[in-house]
């Protein structure tokens, strides 16, 4: 998936943990043979190239692809599993989807406290030697510094963090004011994290209130300006300040 993939695990075994691995990477090469688009022999590539109908791919492609338009009727077409030329792109959510998958093979096993990171989306269980996992957010501004700090819990297992940052601008925005450097997302299941990271990047200001309290998140954005916005679904207010 062009990232890295790093996992802790407290309290296994030695066997277990191995055997995690293991299966791990099996899942995250499944969902890179059938997905990546950087290899010509995947499905989706040749569907993107017009080498293979979308009706004619596997049970997992258009499975895959019917979430994805759920999401964008969802999102009111913010997040679209669509180029503008009309070719398939769910890069928007596989790797969530592998992530998701991940956790249900780590729990499997057996395995009560755990963190998995991939490309900077985390989804964890349980906790860090009795503590709550502390997850960081780089500065959109310096990458060298860290921006904020978020507790992670039962409730909220799960943080995404899309923008121009770190991989330039690769989403196409929807006009609404002035444009997100950075959204990061906390919801309880990395799929949701992750589809409206990339969602609200697109959507902007109101559409980070409205899905704020739709899906219960906890939301953190810097917009190109400088400005900052903070909301939260428990009924904290959205807080907007200038970066300094």
């Amino acid at each position: 998936m062009g990232t890295v993939a790093s996992l802790r695990v407290d309290g296994t075994d030695p066997a277990t943990f191995a055997e995690a691995h293991r299966r791990l990477r099996g899942i995250f090469e499944r969902w890179e043979d059938e997905f990546s688009l950087y290899r010509p022999s995947s499905p989706a590539t040749a569907i993107a190239e017009g080498r293979l109908r979308l009706l004619d791919s596997s049970s997992q492609h258009r499975d895959t692809y019917a979430q994805a338009v759920d999401w964008r009727n969802r999102t009111g077409g913010a997040f679209d599993p669509h180029r503008h030329d009309g070719t398939v792109d769910l890069a928007g959510i596989v790797k969530a989807m592998a992530i998701d998958e991940a956790g249900t093979a780590l729990a499997a096993l057996g395995c009560a406290n755990w963190c998995l990171n991939v490309g900077g989306d985390v989804l964890t269980s349980g906790s860090a030697d009795g503590t709550p996992w502390s997850i960081g957010l780089v500065d959109p501004w310096d990458r060298t510094r860290l921006w904020r700090t978020i507790a992670l819990d039962s409730k909220k297992r799960a943080v995404a963090t899309s923008g121009s940052a770190e991989r330039g601008a690769h989403i196409w925005r929807l006009p609404d004011g002035v444009p997100i450097r950075q959204c990061s997302v906390v919801a309880a299941d990395i799929v949701t994290a992750d589809v409206l990271a990339t969602a609200i990047i697109a959507g902007g200001r109101s559409l980070a209130e409205t899905a704020a309290a739709e899906w219960d998140l906890v939301v953190a954005i810097s917009f190109e300006d400088g400005e900052e916005l903070h909301i939260a679904a428990d009924g904290f207010p959205g807080v907007a300040a200038s970066r300094v």
